[in-house]
C-alpha cells in the first residue's frame, strides 16, 4: 500500500499526483475495490457505509478543489 500511497510522503507529491490519488481514493472505496476483500473478513467492521463513501469522495473533491485554486 504504501509504495502507491504514503501519507507520509504527502507533502513531497506534485500537484498533479496528490489530484490524481484523491481521484484514485474516491474511485476505489467507491467501486468497491477498498478495502481489500482479503482484510474485511479480519476486519468484520472495516467495510464503509454508503455515507462514509460519500463523505471521504466529498472531501477528496473539495481538496482537489482547494489545490487547484492558486
Amino acid at each position: 500500500g504504501r509504495d502507491n500511497l504514503n501519507f507520509s510522503e504527502w507533502g513531497r507529491y506534485t500537484q498533479s499526483d496528490v489530484d490524481g490519488l484523491l481521484k484514485r481514493m474516491c474511485r476505489e472505496v467507491n467501486g468497491g475495490a477498498m478495502p481489500l476483500s482479503s482484510y474485511t473478513p479480519l476486519h468484520p467492521g472495516s467495510k464503509p457505509s454508503a455515507e462514509d463513501v460519500m463523505t471521504l469522495c466529498a472531501w477528496t473533491d473539495a481538496e482537489r478543489a482547494r489545490i487547484a485554486t492558486p
